[in-house]
């Protein structure tokens, strides 16, 4: 939105402190010696002239819903109120499509069938397209959530080995990959000390050790071997002794212990954050190939605001669309002040005005600024006049 002092669009990530009250003190703001945006305007969806057309190689997979964030509009709305100022539906959209934290997105799948659905880890609420990148995502990064580890010790190395391995990363010895429990072993090592790596890029970068009192010292220190008991598994404890078994058993599992699933989600306050990488890559390939969702988010955000009893109106030469929290009312010089009536007179020879021309025109030795600015804006909250974001003043 505009305020009425200033030409440049109203941020709404502080709608708590946001006042849109009109700034009646102002006698003469900066947009009066400018030409005003309201009134040359015609309603395209603010966005650039690149992403005008779909751009070919955009792949539908997923539907994707575009709205107002619920929060967000009803704040606006209660500020749209509060001012009493008539913005236009240019403006309101604009404001709201502006910043992802101001809208929400349904994500659907094109087709409804049962296997496709989306799937969010219980222990950080992140959001997945397949169950397996969900399992993979718990065993990465919360896996602590899950089981408590323990770790048991067995006997040494058996066997006459010419190398082992070690980790570029931290420098633990690892076994040769003859070793029966290989990979395993390497998956543990992965998870436990959070090195992201895939498996067979890690295995290709582990270091050869070929130092004899290396090897030596590896073969007579005892194995360690880690043991994964469920948290909150009943009074049967489960235990693995492997993370393989862990995510064969979490990934074949029918409840929702671990991960839940969703026909359909939905995300409110740009809290893209919880999506995993390829559906936030969908979400920002999408609004940018196509600016039919600015469009629909604009007629929704309309209907939304006629169904909260805003009046909605067409004003300027070409009929632009504009909505206020204010009904519109007859002026009836009886019973207004003399002010009153010298403003409504005013403006009704002019049709519009700026509230400092009007300044200009009735302020005397006699009548004060304030108490024409009190009047004028008595005028506008009771509906007998109209006043618009760039401070120009109308009559109904």
């Amino acid at each position: 939105m505009v305020e009425n002092n200033e030409n440049e669009g109203v941020d709404l990530s502080s709608l708590t402190e946001l006042d849109f009250a009109p700034n009646w003190d102002n006698k003469k703001s900066k947009v009066e010696n400018s030409k005003t945006r309201t009134h040359k305007q015609k309603f395209k969806s603010p966005i650039n002239k690149e992403f005008s057309k779909v751009k070919p190689k955009f792949l539908n997979i997923y539907q994707l819903t575009i709205s107002p964030d619920t929060k967000v509009l009803s704040k606006l709305k209660n500020q749209i109120r509060k001012s009493g100022i008539s913005y236009s539906m240019d403006e309101i959209s604009s404001t709201i499509s502006s910043k992802l934290e101001r809208i929400q997105i349904k994500i659907e799948n094109l087709e409804d069938k049962i296997e496709e659905r989306f799937y969010e880890t219980n222990f950080d609420k992140s959001i997945f397209n397949t169950k397996r990148k969900a399992v993979e995502h718990i065993m990465n990064e919360g896996l602590s959530s899950i089981v408590s580890i323990h770790n048991e010790t067995s006997g040494t190395p058996n066997g006459n080995y010419l190398t082992i391995l070690k980790c570029p990363n931290t420098e633990k010895l690892l076994p040769p990959k003859s070793f029966h429990n290989f990979k395993d072993i390497v998956k543990e090592h992965l998870v436990i000390n959070k090195i992201s790596n895939n498996y067979e890029k890690y295995v290709a970068r582990l270091v050869v050790v070929d130092d004899v009192t290396i090897i030596k010292q590896w073969k007579e220190t005892p194995l360690s071997k880690s043991v994964y008991c469920l948290k909150k598994s009943g009074l049967e404890e489960k235990k693995f002794s492997s993370l393989e078994s862990l995510t064969n058993y979490i990934e074949v599992l029918k409840t929702d212990q671990f991960i839940k699933s969703h026909k359909f989600i939905t995300i409110r306050e740009g809290n893209v954050m919880i999506l995993e990488k390829d559906l936030k890559t969908y979400i920002n390939d999408f609004m940018k190939s196509s600016n039919k969702w600015k469009q629909d988010l604009f007629f929704n955000i309309l209907i939304n605001l006629k169904k909260s009893g805003f009046h909605i109106f067409k004003y300027g030469l070409k009929n632009h669309l504009y909505a206020t929290g204010i009904k519109p009312k007859s002026i009836k010089l009886s019973g207004l002040s003399d002010i009153c009536i010298k403003i409504t007179k005013l403006i009704n020879s002019r049709k519009t005005m700026k509230k400092g021309e009007i300044l200009n025109s009735i302020e005397g030795q006699e009548v004060k600024k304030d108490f024409i600015l009190n009047e004028l804006k008595w005028l506008v909250r009771e509906g007998y006049l109209r006043e618009f974001s760039n401070g120009t003043i109308s009559v109904n």
